[in-house]
């Protein structure tokens, strides 16, 4: 499983949609009621699923999935 999947799986169970799709260049623009509390919760989830810690910077940069990916690929050395 790749970490664009288990990131996609985070997204859906956030937004309670199952069949959403998301991509590099997805932003909260494009998915209703991202805002910054579902920041915030993908963000915990995300620490949880791939056992990592986001540092403050880090959170301020994101601004898209891309954003979240390269933060995770980076951190994991995926």
């Amino acid at each position: 499983m790749t970490v664009l999947d288990r990131l996609t799986a985070i997204f859906r169970d956030e937004f309670e949609d199952s069949a959403l799709v998301i991509n590099d260049s997805t932003t909260a623009n494009q998915i209703e009621n991202w805002d910054s509390l579902a920041t915030i919760n993908i963000i915990v989830a995300s620490e949880w699923e791939f056992k990592i810690k986001f540092e403050n910077l880090e959170i301020q940069s994101i601004r898209s999935v891309g954003d979240f990916l390269r933060i995770i690929e980076d951190r994991t050395g995926r």
